[in-house]
């Protein structure tokens, strides 16, 4: 009896060491937001704390920061505009575009834009997907010889269906779908697909687009034949990324450009392994049609019974994705963007309370009391003139308070900075 083929779980089964450099990697987040509060680390640009180098191209590099303003983790592409040509250019400005116009659960979110004159970089700041990418949950399943569980591909099938239609009710197109561009966040139901990377996204103005862009393995017949093309394109590019999800490999490869240009026109893949559901197969063969007229958009992808049967209990998004923002015009001499770039879309201090020193220092004085009167490293506070009241009508009065918390939310704040306290401490001795 042939062996039952295994089934990576959502997530996978890291192993201890994978452990291990996530445990210390959420300590030192913790340990920089702590030192940086207390002033013992000077924040970067707007505020930002380099955290890990995520990856790096020509042009652009994306990193991992700590915004010290709230303490929470994001992801910060520089793109060197100096180094690029002037449509280059316009399309890291058309992606800050398109990225503030969306504001969609399985779009990777727009936080803020700038320029940073000492690099010479734009900056993007945006939503770091904290799982990754399905390229690298793909490959885990090679190293592993598991394959995705059914389940897992239809929710991600889902999230980037809903993704896309966000976009194309915008008149967005993608443009380069692949899995490298799916990326994966935690959420109650598991890990959802968020779409990201609109580098070469285009608006498409009159229903077509003509320009040739996009990854040669995810890129359509009427891409690869020089035609005008429209959301069709993204739809085959999405059967390409559902295929390499099941398949663990493109469904056409071929060894030079030319031999793949054929077997994309023709549209023959090979059969998705055998214990996935013929449902899979059915919506892979939608997509997979050779003339975009044949495939599904979007809406009527959702609509099918194959998409119906394993959506039940998946959250569908019904508000409006938002607006789309007016182009983004380079200046002449692209130096100065400040007046050009959207505005900075954070969360509001008052949705998310931030930690004090006051409120850093109160758990140090509860846990050991003769130290209240320290400051930073152990250094006694100067004491103020006057008497004890005149000391303390003195005092600059605190910012008001945020809102009342949840108690489970107040708990876990308490605990989180209880822990910051100790890094700290434990830095300083």
């Amino acid at each position: 009896m042939p062996e039952r083929p295994r089934c990576r779980r959502d997530g996978g089964s890291p192993s201890l060491a994978l452990t291990r450099s996530n445990s210390i990697g959420r300590r030192f987040e913790e340990v920089v937001g702590a030192l940086a509060i207390r002033g013992l680390v000077r924040p970067g640009m707007q505020g930002l704390l380099g955290v890990a180098l995520l990856g790096e191209g020509a042009y652009s590099a994306v990193y991992k920061v700590l915004r010290v303003a709230d303490n929470e983790v994001y992801a910060l592409k520089k793109v060197k505009l100096p180094s690029l040509s002037d449509k280059e250019k316009q399309n890291a400005l058309n992606e800050v575009r398109l990225l503030a116009s969306v504001c969609h659960e399985n779009v990777v979110a727009y936080k803020e834009a700038f320029w940073d004159d000492k690099t010479r970089c734009l900056c993007i700041v945006q939503e770091c997907a904290d799982a990754g990418d399905l390229l690298q949950q793909i490959n885990r399943c090679k190293q592993e010889r598991a394959y995705l569980r059914e389940a897992d591909v239809w929710r991600y099938l889902d999230g980037m269906c809903q993704g896309l239609k966000a976009l194309h009710d915008l008149r967005i197109l993608h443009r380069d779908l692949k899995c490298a561009n799916v990326f994966l966040s935690h959420s109650r139901d598991g890990l959802i697909a968020k779409l990201g990377d609109f580098n070469v996204s285009k608006v498409a103005k009159r229903g077509l687009c003509m320009t040739q862009t996009g990854t040669p393995y995810y890129a359509s017949p009427e891409v690869w034949r020089d035609m005008p093309y429209d959301a069709k394109s993204d739809m085959w590019s999405l059967g390409c990324v559902l295929y390499e999800m099941v398949a663990l490999r493109p469904p056409f490869r071929a060894e030079d450009m030319e031999g793949l240009y054929h077997k994309v026109v023709r549209g023959q893949y090979p059969r998705i392994p055998a214990h996935y559901g013929q449902d899979l197969a059915d919506v892979i063969a939608a997509l997979l049609q050779v003339h975009p007229r044949n495939r599904p958009s979007v809406e009527q992808l959702l609509q099918m019974p194959q998409m119906l049967r394993h959506s039940s209990g998946l959250k569908e998004e019904s508000r409006p994705a938002g607006d789309l923002l007016s182009t983004i015009k380079l200046p002449k001499n692209a130096i100065d963007l400040s007046g050009c770039l959207p505005k900075p879309r954070y969360v509001a201090p008052e949705e998310m309370p931030l930690l004090r020193e006051d409120d850093l220092m109160s758990h140090r004085s509860q846990d050991r009391p003769e130290e209240a009167s320290t400051g930073a490293l152990g250094r006694p506070r100067e004491r103020q003139k006057g008497s004890s009241g005149e000391s303390q009508a003195s005092r600059p009065p605190l910012p008001p308070r945020g809102p009342r918390l949840h108690e489970g939310r107040r708990a876990e704040m308490a605990k989180s900075q209880s822990r910051m306290s100790r890094s700290v401490e434990t830095l300083e001795r």
